[in-house]
């Protein structure tokens, strides 16, 4: 009998210790879950209160990228007018401009090169500020033929192809005698032209358009 009661009591206890880290365990969960919560709400207050503080942390899907490409799209942006390029000549000094005046054509990048470029050469001072017009004027002071009215000239930049060497030649507009055109004020600083680039002037007596490309 007293092994019995002492087996009985063993379980007994056994129960007891059983049921009371249960009780315990259940009381420490509850307390984590309640923190938790805590933590949660306080969170969600200091959220509501400082919106500019909230930040995704998963990437943006592909849809809402495009939406948003699409809105900055959307956006107009207004430029303000350029103003027109202004030198102050009686303070600037002019620089050398070598222009090189061609009947019927431009002539052909192969004709310049480091060495040597094609011979009929005119060397105007000038400020980058002078517009096609005035080269125009020039030109026709020193070749007469070019005087008739309605003579084309058609201007190009040349300057040194930095990818593949040699030259390349960009028209920047066209100008006739006597007859005004909208290329006429056109300063030569505003049609990428920098200083120690060249000029090729196309004189023709025919309608010629600028070809708008690059050789």
């Amino acid at each position: 009998m007293a092994d019995r009661r002492t087996d009985r009591d063993r379980d007994r206890d056994r129960d007891r210790d059983r049921d009371r880290r249960r009780r315990r365990s259940t009381s420490r969960s509850r307390e984590r879950r309640d923190g938790r919560g805590d933590r949660d709400r306080d969170r969600d207050r200091e959220r509501d209160r400082h919106p500019e503080r909230r930040r995704s942390k998963s990437p943006p899907t592909p849809a809402k990228r495009e939406h948003m490409a699409s809105e900055r799209t959307a956006q107009v942006v207004i430029d303000k007018p350029k103003e027109p390029l202004r030198v102050d000549r009686e303070k600037t000094c002019p620089f050398l401009l070598r222009v090189f005046p061609c009947q019927g054509r431009h002539h052909r990048s192969e004709e310049f090169n480091k060495t040597s470029y094609p011979p009929d050469e005119l060397q105007i001072y000038t400020w980058l500020d002078a517009t096609l017009h005035e080269l125009m004027s020039l030109i026709k002071e020193v070749k007469p033929e070019s005087r008739r009215r309605g003579i084309a000239f058609s201007f190009a930049t040349v300057f040194p192809d930095q990818r593949r060497g040699g030259f390349r030649i960009k028209d920047i507009g066209m100008t006739r005698a006597s007859r005004k055109g909208p290329d006429d004020d056109t300063p030569i600083g505003s049609v990428g032209f920098q200083i120690g680039d060249l000029i090729d002037v196309a004189i023709d007596a025919r309608p010629r358009m600028p070809m708008g490309r690059r050789f």
